[in-house]
């Protein structure tokens, strides 16, 4: 039979998978079989069968490996017929080996994922209602509710960011004049702070840095791309004109990095904060594990309270496990994949990392509640003690609200119509489009992804 793809079906195995991909069906290559009843699978692990699990990590065997180990070996002891097959994916790869592997019928039965929501509408990742106990998913407070679509969850939430405390660079910051014994408390006083920066910095040095677009810095300001609902577009408003005016007022400015705009992968601003171009950023402060004690010594850099806007909230993006439908030991993937999670195993993970837990009990433990028995060994320890300090501090402080609107941001149709007005955006940035006639093409976008997503039956 031909098949046809729609624009959107078009954008969907594009991004997924690239354009070669395409050829051959998207959804027709990656068709799941239906997998059977939980009963049917597995048991508990606690039988005679050899069972193997095969589990995906993203980038973290070099420097977690031996507590990912861990949590291996000590499931492995306690279920003797169970075997945990360990895969480490780089991130850039993650959702287009998931979708490889998926072709092949060969999908890992547990995988920390990102582009979840691809996935629930190819049928490939299972309901975890049935599988995942009570009192777990009341553990995961509204974290387990992030993960649902039309009221059926598919994640197992992993960790997330302590709010999200920033790094600076105290070298930069102070040269600007900044006390980082009162630093800024809002995004607009960071670009106070780059005005004031800019004759001692000198060219091609921001006072924030990081990927930017026209959202940046919205969902702080309260702005949300959709009505309460999730219905409709909420974006062509005053409030959002009035938002994109002033990111294009800062581009003008020279505030923001040119080569920020729109750039495809964050983990480049990373590496340009650390080469000195940038005096804060935010995208977490996991980012200190990344680098060496000397160039924290070095750049005098330090972490303050997290940066908000008018509207005191940020946005949880946490990391998931997804359950593949294929999985012939589905309860057996789960209960590993909750023994990673839960307290007594994700509180050695956090000691290594500035994490939050999504099991929220864990909050509970020593670690995060009394100070540390013993001074942390070196300045990149005493950072990252100090980021779990203030994120604390910071989580009973400042909103924060998983990304859980219907239909909109657990479908493809966020990215997907980012990416139809792409070009109309770059002409926004460039002078060449109002910024009326851009919110009027982002909602007319917004609303027909919508309609799309609810006449293939996804709510």
């Amino acid at each position: 039979m031909k098949q046809h793809f729609s624009r959107r079906d078009f954008l969907r195995g594009t991004t997924l998978l690239g354009t070669t991909a395409i050829a051959g069906s998207l959804l027709s290559a990656c068709a799941v079989p239906q997998a059977g009843a939980p009963a049917e699978q597995g048991g508990s692990g606690s039988g005679d069968e050899e069972i193997t699990i095969e589990w995906w990590t993203i980038n973290l065997k070099s420097t977690f490996g031996e507590i990912m180990q861990g949590y291996i070996d000590a499931y492995e002891a306690e279920h003797p017929n169970v075997t945990i097959d360990w895969v480490d994916v780089p991130g850039n790869e993650v959702a287009q080996k998931y979708a490889t592997t998926l072709a092949g019928g060969n999908a890992p039965d547990a995988a920390n994922m990102y582009q979840m929501a691809r996935f629930i509408e190819l049928g490939a990742v299972l309901e975890l209602d049935d599988l995942v106990p009570a009192a777990d998913q009341e553990a995961f407070g509204s974290f387990w509710e992030a993960g649902a679509i039309g009221g059926r969850h598919y994640a197992i939430p992993w960790y997330t960011s302590f709010a999200r405390p920033a790094v600076v660079n105290g070298k930069l910051a102070k040269a600007a004049g900044v006390d980082l014994a009162n630093p800024p408390t809002a995004w607009q006083e960071v670009f106070d702070i780059g005005r004031d920066g800019q004759e001692v910095w000198g060219s091609n040095v921001f006072p924030w840095v990081d990927c930017w677009n026209s959202q940046s810095w919205a969902f702080e300001e309260g702005l949300d791309l959709l009505n309460e609902d999730g219905s409709a577009a909420a974006v062509n408003s005053p409030e959002w004109a009035a938002h994109i005016d002033t990111i294009l007022a800062l581009n003008e400015e020279g505030l923001l990095s040119p080569d920020g705009y729109a750039c495809p992968n964050y983990r480049v601003a990373i590496d340009w904060f650390w080469q000195d171009i940038g005096a804060f950023i935010n995208t977490g402060t996991w980012i200190l594990n990344r680098t060496e004690n000397e160039v924290l010594e070095a750049g005098e850099f330090d972490v303050i309270p997290t940066i908000v806007g008018s509207a005191n909230r940020i946005a949880a993006d946490p990391q998931i496990f997804v359950i593949s439908k294929n999985s012939p030991h589905a309860d057996v993937a789960v209960d590993f994949v909750l023994s990673v999670v839960r307290t007594d195993n994700f509180v050695p993970f956090a000691k290594a990392v500035a994490i939050a837990p999504t099991y929220l009990p864990a909050l509970e433990d020593p670690f995060f509640t009394e100070p540390p028995a013993e001074e942390p060994e070196n300045y990149q320890a005493k950072l990252i003690r100090k980021s779990i300090d203030i994120g604390i501090a910071d989580m009973k402080s400042v909103a924060i609200e998983p990304k859980s609107k219907p239909v909109f941001y657990w479908t493809t149709v966020a990215e997907e119509v980012w990416q139809l007005v792409a070009n109309d955006e770059l002409a926004l940035v460039e002078g060449n489009m109002s910024t009326a006639d851009f919110l009027g093409k982002w909602e007319e976008e917004i609303n027909g992804a919508i309609e799309s997503a609810l006449e293939a039956g996804v709510s």
